[in-house]
């Protein structure tokens, strides 16, 4: 089924709750009147306006499967931003009058027949810590035909059917394999969905000296933290069009050098360089990246990294919830770094100023280390 998004373009006050009613009569999820004359350029002539619009929208949603009628938009430069905040719904329809037959007509020839393309979310390391929070959040922020769920343990990923309104779809990959890889790029081939929004928060990280930490876990992160989130935004890109997002989990680790962290800061530090250089490269195709970068977490997380046995200093503690409440709302505001708390923000701005061996110098002293 199509969720449908009626905008009622610069309709009179006193129509309001008219319009209101027609679009729940119609099925529409949302109704939204627009009141700025800005919104649409009518035809003088009243007998031509329906006809005019109708055709207009019933070939964009022919064409796309969401109608966004430029032609019917006067051409203001920020008119494309307006319609892209609707890109979370299958069809947007833009209607003078919106009411009768005509708009019926739209909505039962515009209607996706099965087999149609899906629009998918896929949240990778959705069975635990902020991966999980992040799929609650995502759930509860928007309406998708599906959202894919990927972790390694898939009964945890079947734990969250219950807490969501979406149809969640459980998909048991270990990312740090290149077959998992080859596996989830078929399918894609296979389903050819349109994918909205793609959350990388598959991760993982060991804490200690270099030296004694076993080179094998140290690989692992770089293939989890590195590779496969690289190869999945590649393998992904190709299923995306405009008004899509891609939002990589990075850390505070990623603004300088952490010794004890060296190998999980350094690939957070390319998590962050990687996700502000490919926002830009697709920035013309309405794509949208950013990178979330939280500080201290309470989650799995710290206790497979053997937190408590090298981090004796923490300013602050953030749940995995909070980092994902504010990664929605940074997300809505199109910021391409998402930073949760003022000391975090703080912090970062400070590391920015200071040589790199003073804030080294710094950490290692907090931390009771030489």
């Amino acid at each position: 089924s199509v969720e449908v998004t009626l905008l009622a373009g610069y309709p009179k006050q006193d129509k309001l709750e008219q319009i209101i009613k027609h679009g729940v009569e119609l099925g529409a999820a949302h109704v939204v009147p627009f009141f700025s004359r800005y919104c649409v350029a009518a035809p003088k002539k009243e007998e031509q306006k329906n006809e005019r619009y109708n055709r207009i929208a019933l070939e964009a949603a022919k064409q796309c499967g969401r109608g966004v009628l430029p032609d019917v938009a006067l051409p203001l430069p920020n008119f494309g931003a307006v319609c892209r905040t609707f890109d979370q719904y299958d069809l947007v329809l833009f209607c003078y009058e919106c009411g009768g037959a005509p708009v019926r007509q739209l909505l039962a020839e515009a209607a996706p027949a099965d087999g149609k393309k899906r629009k998918i979310a896929i949240i990778t390391g959705a069975s635990a810590g902020i991966g999980r929070a992040l799929v609650y959040a995502i759930d509860k922020a928007g309406s998708y035909d599906r959202i894919w769920v990927i972790a390694r343990r898939r009964e945890r990923l079947e734990e969250l059917r219950a807490g969501c309104r979406n149809d969640i779809c459980p998909i048991a990959l270990d990312l740090g394999s290149e077959d998992a890889l080859r596996e989830f790029e078929a399918l894609l081939q296979r389903e050819q969905p349109t994918v909205a929004l793609l959350v990388n928060a598959a991760g993982c990280g060991a804490f200690g000296p270099f030296a004694e930490c076993d080179l094998a876990r140290q690989e692992n992160s770089i293939r989890l933290n590195i590779l496969a989130l690289t190869a999945l935004c590649r393998l992904t890109l190709p299923y995306m069009k405009e008004g899509s997002s891609i939002i990589n989990l990075g850390s505070n680790s990623a603004w300088q050098p952490v010794p004890y962290q060296a190998v999980y800061g350094a690939s957070k530090s390319y998590v962050l360089s990687f996700s502000r250089a490919l926002g830009r490269e697709l920035r013309p195709r309405g794509i949208h990246v950013m990178c979330v970068c939280p500080g201290w977490i309470k989650t799995e997380f710290q206790a497979t990294a053997q937190h408590k046995e090298f981090i004796r200093y923490v300013d602050r503690w953030y749940t995995a919830e909070e980092v994902a409440e504010q990664t929605i709302k940074d997300l809505r505001r199109k910021k391409t770094v998402s930073i949760l708390g003022a000391p975090v923000r703080r912090q970062v701005r400070l590391v920015k100023l200071l040589p790199v061996q003073w804030v080294m110098g710094i950490w290692c002293r907090q931390q009771g280390i030489e």
